[in-house]
């Protein structure tokens, strides 16, 4: 059994190598933050994932950014296709424990980090149609603030919806952005 310390580094160094597999195959995650397919989120529990995650998955390109565990697919009596590898996710949470020194009592708190391996729908079979939506469509959630900048700019530049990514072409006057979805 490997120490904490150890089994931490191992974590930090498999996210650090596996951004380092993205770069030199010419993909660098931080600079589109946004897809096609969504944000990424676990099918299951619908919860979105967040910070290195995020990057992480974002730079796969699937079609849609859902994702399950392996025991989650189990559960709901799916499979992984042959061939497929899963993709690193990590978790980390803070962990309380009493510790008792020189009879006194204290709590001390440590970092719990983990990794684990999800598998996007497109890898997976046999997953019930329940499960997968119709057709995915991400909230528009409105941003107020940025709307009103826009609604109270004079000489606002016209918006464009071109390609997946976001520039100004001030010869031209136009700002392109990616499409909400």
């Amino acid at each position: 059994m490997q120490n904490n310390e150890s089994v931490r580094l191992d974590v930090y160094a498999i996210v650090t190598n596996r951004i380092i597999e993205l770069l030199e195959a010419g993909t660098i995650p931080w600079r589109k933050p946004w897809t096609e397919a969504g944000i990424p989120q676990n099918l299951i529990t619908k919860r979105k994932y967040r910070g290195i995650n995020l990057l992480l998955l974002n730079a796969l390109d699937y079609k849609q950014n859902f994702f399950l565990t392996w025991r989650q697919l189990k559960t709901i009596g799916a499979s992984v296709k042959k061939g497929e590898k899963g993709s690193l996710v990590v978790f980390s949470k803070k962990v309380e424990r009493q510790v008792e020194k020189n009879g006194e009592t204290s709590i001390e708190t440590k970092s719990l980090l983990r990794y684990f391996k999800v598998f996007n729908i497109a890898q997976c079979n046999d997953i019930p149609s329940a499960f997968i939506p119709e057709r995915y469509t991400n909230l528009k959630e409105s941003i107020t603030a940025c709307e009103m900048v826009l609604e109270n700019m004079q000489d606002c530049p016209l918006i464009k919806y071109l390609e997946q990514q976001a520039y100004y072409i001030p010869k031209e006057d136009f700002i392109n952005m990616p499409e909400m979805e």
